[in-house]
């Protein structure tokens, strides 16, 4: 998933960037969504090995001050099921089962199910697909190069799998 992203909506544009940290053991996906009618709002996630629970978990922090923490298992080569729980801003605790599936090289989707804010239940958020950007095309940040991606230490390389190595 390393590259800048773009999905656009009827009533929103969502445009995101992901690249390796410097030590080669994180993936940093930056956001942002423009809602037609609201102001942006954005956030960090981080991905990576969690050497206690041997397991890829990721860490988001958004621009509204909430925060939460995904479980990762990989489900096929090209799809990951995420299962995730936080705070919103409002202190509301929030979960969610979310999947990422890679449909070819430049192009991915997102799905949100199971979704609780509060305690009570939330719409599930549908299908959206991510297109991947051209090259020289920046969305939230500027593309890791290729050269970073093949610098990438083993427990990035879990992290990825076989997407985006070449």
């Amino acid at each position: 998933m390393v590259g800048d992203w773009v999905e656009e909506g009827p009533d929103a544009i969502s445009t995101s960037s992901c690249k390796w940290d410097e030590s080669g053991n994180f993936l940093v996906w930056k956001y942002k969504v423009q809602n037609k009618n609201a102001n942006a709002s954005g956030g960090t996630t981080f991905i990576g090995w969690d050497p206690l629970t041997k397991q890829i978990t990721s860490w988001v922090f958004d621009s509204e001050g909430g925060h939460g923490e995904a479980s990762w298992s990989r489900l096929a080569d090209d799809q990951w099921m995420a299962k995730a729980s936080g705070i919103l801003s409002d202190g509301r605790t929030a979960s969610a089962t979310q999947y990422v599936k890679q449909l070819g090289p430049d192009r991915a989707s997102w799905t949100s199910l199971d979704r609780v804010a509060g305690g009570e239940p939330v719409p599930n958020i549908s299908e959206y697909v991510l297109v991947r950007r051209p090259q020289g095309a920046s969305a939230v940040g500027s593309a890791a190069p290729d050269a970073a991606k093949s610098t990438a230490t083993p427990k990035a390389a879990a992290v990825t799998g076989s997407v985006e190595r070449k």
